[in-house]
């Protein structure tokens, strides 16, 4: 399907988030009828009900009503179960179910680069978008990573790339979106509350490939067996990135430096401690963007610039403050086991852990030897912290908050000089905040807002 066919159908959107509000204002500016139908009720989403009615578009809330299924199709936000009651209903009518990133690729002009895994996404889409940027490339970014590709598609070109963070759950409901080159970061275990099982979470990860084909690249992870059994069409060519030095991968680090491979020869491109963002973890990310931007034909000297350059996201390792020598650092984007593992070994000194949230079903238990090398206390918050305090107690002493504020307050009485209180929940955020962005400001907010206290007292 193309942009231009969606004039004059009926769409029904679920959920009122960005990317369901962005795609709603989309279809309506290409004279679709569209009917957004949310959940929830109250101040919030009655104001956006008002600035979408402005566009011609229905909205209900509160609940999805038979109403939805009075459609040519429905679209998703990416937080909605598929297997919600109202779309099985439409499943049982033949009714198509589309994900906002599948409708937005409708009307995209330009080349996608796609970046899915279970760790490092939005990491690595920055970084590369950044790279393109540097260079003068006409660059979008978004996606997963909180800028719907829905709210921008109608500004792309033929000469430009629209470089996306997507999730399994945007990729559960794809059927023709095709990137150009596309990047599995990593595959470990995750979403486990969604997904029955491993290979439930890999079927969805794999489909960032099923369209693509002849002149398209995958980048894939050589480091991480799992990500090797990913399986795409022969011919779809592979490129593989390494932390180590590999004959079969076309980034990896040799005598120190980033290396890069292709046809035209063998690049050092910068020294691995010269790159701007710290951690094994990180040295992959940047190892996958600069292959990215090589096969895009980005000059060596671009991508070497930027590395050093590209400080990190937001909610990501981000240092807040340093706080009687005790150093803040917000890690909200870790949402799940892997991603705190990853942000202990980035930190060098001792550290208490604020963590918690809304059960992804990971075992944290795969923490136990990082929490005894190196963390002092851990804080709990949401609903999670029974089981997470569980499997913590008899390695570290553990504590719980009823809010973020008071987890804050209670970690920083705990760390000592020269320490660092991390936030990285491994967990999603729903049950106390709207989102990780959410979370991380909320945390950010109180480690200011004690800082400024103690400068009265």
């Amino acid at each position: 399907m193309t942009g231009k066919m969606v004039t004059g159908k009926k769409v029904s959107i679920i959920g009122m988030a960005r990317s369901g509000v962005a795609l709603a204002e989309l279809l309506a500016k290409n004279d679709s009828s569209v009917l957004v139908s949310e959940m929830k009720s109250g101040d919030e989403p009655e104001a956006k009900r008002a600035d979408l009615e402005k566009f011609g578009v229905k909205c209900e809330l509160g609940g999805h009503t038979q109403k939805v299924l009075d459609a040519d199709f429905i679209a998703i936000s990416p937080g909605v179960p598929m297997d919600i009651d109202i779309l099985e209903q439409a499943r049982r009518r033949g009714i198509p179910i589309f994900s906002e990133i599948e409708v937005a690729s409708w009307f995209c002009a330009g080349s996608i680069i796609a970046i899915t895994g279970s760790n490092g996404k939005t990491t690595t889409t920055t970084l590369l978008g950044e790279i393109l940027k540097s260079c003068g490339l006409k660059c979008f970014v978004g996606g997963n990573i909180g800028i719907p590709f829905a709210s921008f598609v109608s500004e792309t070109t033929p000469d430009s790339y629209i470089v996306l963070e997507v999730s399994s759950f945007q990729l559960e409901g794809i059927e023709q979106f095709h990137p150009l080159i596309a990047m599995i970061l990593n595959f470990t275990p995750d979403h486990l509350d969604r997904y029955t099982t491993m290979e439930d979470y890999r079927a969805a990860k794999a489909r960032i490939y099923e369209n693509m084909g002849e002149g398209d690249r995958l980048i894939l992870n050589i480091d991480d067996p799992e990500s090797t059994k990913f399986m795409p069409d022969p011919s779809v060519g592979v490129r593989w990135f390494s932390n180590r030095s590999n004959d079969d991968a076309h980034a990896y680090v040799d005598s120190e430096y980033l290396v890069l491979k292709s046809d035209k020869g063998t690049f050092p491109i910068i020294r691995v401690r010269d790159i701007g963002i710290p951690g094994p973890h990180n040295l992959a990310n940047s190892a996958a963007a600069s292959l990215a931007a090589l096969i895009i034909g980005v000059d060596v000297n671009d991508i070497s610039t930027t590395l050093k350059e590209f400080k990190g996201v937001e909610h990501r390792l981000e240092r807040v403050a340093v706080f009687r020598g005790v150093t803040f650092i917000n890690d909200s984007k870790g949402t799940n086991v892997d991603s705190v593992s990853m942000a202990l070994k980035s930190i060098d000194s001792k550290i208490v852990l604020i963590a918690g949230g809304k059960d992804k079903g990971g075992d944290f238990r795969r923490l136990l030897p990082q929490l005894s090398a190196k963390v002092v206390a851990v804080v709990l918050i949401g609903e999670a912290s029974d089981k997470i305090a569980l499997q913590f107690s008899d390695t570290v002493p553990v504590y719980k908050a009823d809010s973020m504020r008071k987890a804050v307050e209670m970690s920083s009485s705990l760390a000592r000089n020269g320490e660092t209180v991390l936030l990285s929940p491994g967990c999603a955020s729903f049950d106390m905040f709207d989102n990780f962005e959410h979370r991380g400001n909320v945390f950010k907010e109180a480690v200011n807002s004690i800082m400024e206290e103690a400068e009265t007292t």
